[in-house]
């Protein structure tokens, strides 16, 4: 059962966000957008960081599913290049310009701590399934799972976040020279991408 309110007021969170940033967003601009009164905000959410929380929460939630959908087949090569893909921002923003992940990017560390506690929110489980059926069915002869999923996982992350260096480059030349060096990292050599 969907809760109407619930949701109303996180779309206007969002909305809010986008708008004011996060320093100047208000509990009452919240409230206003979504038609609640701020008490009633506030005994949902306890607080801004709580409701911003929850705003991130459901975004990643949704990137999970997003990626585990689009890794569930092929081989472990090509499934590690099309979590990087969207990962890196060329998949998971939906045909939007400007992904959510850039806002999120910019939020106090409270506030992600709080989004990203539980197995639910875990990108990164989709990557490491890919590996380890990699180093399983020798795709990947020379990956460390617990070294190299976190460690492609700030790769994409910076990539997504238009990192300086990368984001003065085209953002599929980018990708793509992430997924060689990252296929290349994992024992495959460059060019050998088939399954």
């Amino acid at each position: 059962m969907v809760d109407d309110e619930r949701e109303r007021i996180l779309a206007a969170a969002w909305g809010v966000l986008r708008r004011t940033g996060y320093e100047n967003l208000k509990m009452q601009g919240v409230a206003t957008a979504s038609g609640v009164s701020v008490g009633s905000l506030y005994r949902r959410f306890g607080s801004k960081e709580a409701l911003l929380a929850e705003v991130y929460r459901q975004e990643i939630q949704r990137v999970v599913r997003v990626l585990w959908e689009k890794t569930r087949h092929g081989s472990p090569v090509q499934r590690v290049r099309t979590w990087i893909e969207l990962m890196a921002g060329t998949g998971l923003g939906e045909g939007r310009r400007q992904a959510k992940a850039h806002w999120f990017g910019h939020l106090p560390e409270e506030v992600s701590r709080l989004a990203t506690s539980g197995d639910d929110v875990d990108v990164s489980a989709p990557l490491r399934a890919a590996v380890t059926d990699g180093i399983r069915d020798g795709s990947f002869p020379s990956a460390d799972v617990d070294w190299d999923v976190p460690f492609v996982l700030a790769l994409c992350g910076r990539l997504a976040m238009g990192t300086p260096w990368w984001s003065a480059q085209d953002p599929g030349v980018a990708t793509e020279r992430l997924v060689r060096f990252v296929l290349g990292a994992l024992g495959r050599p460059v060019g050998s991408e088939a399954p």
